[in-house]
Protein backbone atom coordinates (compact mmCIF):
# COMPACT_ATOMS: atom_id res chain seq x y z
CA UNK A 1 0.00 0.00 0.00
CA UNK A 2 2.72 2.59 0.77
CA UNK A 3 4.10 1.91 -2.72
CA UNK A 4 0.85 3.12 -4.31
CA UNK A 5 0.91 6.26 -2.16
CA UNK A 6 4.47 7.09 -3.31
CA UNK A 7 3.58 6.51 -6.98
CA UNK A 8 0.55 8.82 -6.74
CA UNK A 9 2.57 11.40 -4.82
CA UNK A 10 5.36 11.34 -7.43
CA UNK A 11 2.90 11.67 -10.31
CA UNK A 12 1.13 14.60 -8.68
CA UNK A 13 4.36 16.47 -7.79
CA UNK A 14 6.52 15.19 -10.68
CA UNK A 15 7.49 18.57 -12.13
CA UNK A 16 8.39 19.95 -8.69
CA UNK A 17 10.41 16.85 -7.85
CA UNK A 18 12.39 17.03 -11.10
CA UNK A 19 13.12 20.75 -10.73
CA UNK A 20 13.97 20.21 -7.05
CA UNK A 21 16.40 17.47 -8.11
CA UNK A 22 18.14 19.81 -10.59
CA UNK A 23 18.45 22.54 -7.96
CA UNK A 24 19.78 19.89 -5.58
CA UNK A 25 22.57 18.93 -7.96
CA UNK A 26 23.63 22.57 -8.35
CA UNK A 27 23.55 23.30 -4.62
CA UNK A 28 25.34 20.03 -3.86
CA UNK A 29 28.16 21.15 -6.15
CA UNK A 30 28.26 24.62 -4.56
CA UNK A 31 28.30 23.13 -1.07
CA UNK A 32 31.08 20.68 -1.89
CA UNK A 33 33.16 23.39 -3.53
CA UNK A 34 32.93 25.58 -0.42
CA UNK A 35 33.63 22.61 1.87
CA UNK A 36 36.68 21.65 -0.19
CA UNK A 37 38.03 25.22 -0.05
CA UNK A 38 37.52 25.54 3.71
CA UNK A 39 38.74 22.05 4.56
CA UNK A 40 41.65 21.79 2.12
CA UNK A 41 42.99 25.28 1.61
CA UNK A 42 41.97 27.07 4.78
CA UNK A 43 42.50 23.86 6.80
CA UNK A 44 39.50 24.31 9.05
CA UNK A 45 38.16 21.47 11.19
CA UNK A 46 35.56 19.53 9.18
CA UNK A 47 32.74 20.71 11.46
CA UNK A 48 33.65 24.36 10.91
CA UNK A 49 34.04 23.72 7.17
CA UNK A 50 30.59 22.11 7.07
CA UNK A 51 29.08 25.03 8.94
CA UNK A 52 30.58 27.73 6.71
CA UNK A 53 29.84 25.89 3.47
CA UNK A 54 26.30 25.07 4.62
CA UNK A 55 25.40 28.66 5.33
CA UNK A 56 27.05 29.99 2.18
CA UNK A 57 25.03 27.53 0.11
CA UNK A 58 21.73 28.51 1.73
CA UNK A 59 21.15 31.67 -0.31
CA UNK A 60 21.50 29.94 -3.66
CA UNK A 61 19.35 27.03 -2.49
CA UNK A 62 16.53 29.28 -1.33
CA UNK A 63 16.55 31.52 -4.40
CA UNK A 64 16.81 28.68 -6.90
CA UNK A 65 13.94 26.82 -5.26
CA UNK A 66 11.80 29.93 -4.95
CA UNK A 67 12.25 31.12 -8.53
CA UNK A 68 12.87 27.85 -10.41
CA UNK A 69 11.33 24.93 -8.55
CA UNK A 70 8.21 26.60 -7.22
CA UNK A 71 8.24 29.81 -9.32
CA UNK A 72 4.88 31.53 -9.38
CA UNK A 73 3.28 28.61 -7.56
CA UNK A 74 4.51 29.88 -4.20
CA UNK A 75 1.74 31.09 -1.93
CA UNK A 76 3.66 34.11 -0.64
CA UNK A 77 6.61 36.15 -1.81
CA UNK A 78 10.18 35.90 -0.57
CA UNK A 79 9.41 37.60 2.73
CA UNK A 80 6.60 35.18 3.51
CA UNK A 81 8.55 32.03 2.70
CA UNK A 82 11.90 32.94 4.24
CA UNK A 83 10.97 32.55 7.96
CA UNK A 84 9.59 29.08 7.22
CA UNK A 85 12.72 28.31 5.20
CA UNK A 86 14.86 29.22 8.23
CA UNK A 87 13.06 26.60 10.30
CA UNK A 88 13.81 24.01 7.64
CA UNK A 89 17.46 25.10 7.65
CA UNK A 90 17.79 24.43 11.35
CA UNK A 91 16.36 20.94 10.88
CA UNK A 92 18.63 20.20 7.91
CA UNK A 93 21.70 21.66 9.59
CA UNK A 94 21.19 19.34 12.56
CA UNK A 95 20.68 16.37 10.23
CA UNK A 96 23.82 17.30 8.25
CA UNK A 97 26.03 17.77 11.28
CA UNK A 98 24.75 14.56 12.89
CA UNK A 99 25.18 12.39 9.81
CA UNK A 100 28.66 13.73 9.01
CA UNK A 101 29.76 13.35 12.64
CA UNK A 102 28.48 9.77 12.75
CA UNK A 103 30.21 9.00 9.46
CA UNK A 104 33.54 10.36 10.70
CA UNK A 105 33.42 9.28 14.35
CA UNK A 106 31.66 5.91 14.14
CA UNK A 107 32.48 4.70 10.66
CA UNK A 108 35.92 6.31 10.43
CA UNK A 109 35.21 7.60 6.92
CA UNK A 110 36.09 10.92 5.34
CA UNK A 111 33.74 13.83 6.00
CA UNK A 112 33.18 13.93 2.23
CA UNK A 113 31.29 10.63 2.53
CA UNK A 114 29.30 12.13 5.38
CA UNK A 115 28.29 15.03 3.18
CA UNK A 116 27.05 12.63 0.51
CA UNK A 117 25.10 10.61 3.09
CA UNK A 118 23.63 13.71 4.72
CA UNK A 119 22.64 15.11 1.33
CA UNK A 120 20.44 12.08 0.73
CA UNK A 121 18.75 12.55 4.10
CA UNK A 122 18.28 16.29 3.78
CA UNK A 123 17.05 16.04 0.19
CA UNK A 124 14.04 14.07 1.35
CA UNK A 125 13.32 16.29 4.33
CA UNK A 126 13.88 19.46 2.27
CA UNK A 127 11.46 18.50 -0.47
CA UNK A 128 8.72 17.55 1.96
CA UNK A 129 9.15 20.63 4.13
CA UNK A 130 9.49 23.05 1.19
CA UNK A 131 6.64 21.53 -0.77
CA UNK A 132 4.18 21.44 2.11
CA UNK A 133 5.36 24.23 4.41
CA UNK A 134 7.85 26.74 2.97
CA UNK A 135 6.49 27.24 -0.56
CA UNK A 136 3.10 25.69 -0.08
CA UNK A 137 0.63 26.53 -2.72
CA UNK A 138 -3.00 27.40 -2.33
CA UNK A 139 -5.16 24.48 -3.49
Amino acid sequence: MPYIFFIKYFKYYRSFILRFFLVGIVTFAINNLFFWIFNTYLIFNYRISITFSYFLTVASHFLLNHFFTYSSQAEKGLAGAFPRYLLMLVLNYLITLSVVSLTVELLGLSPYFGIVFSTAATAISSFLVMNHFVFRRGH
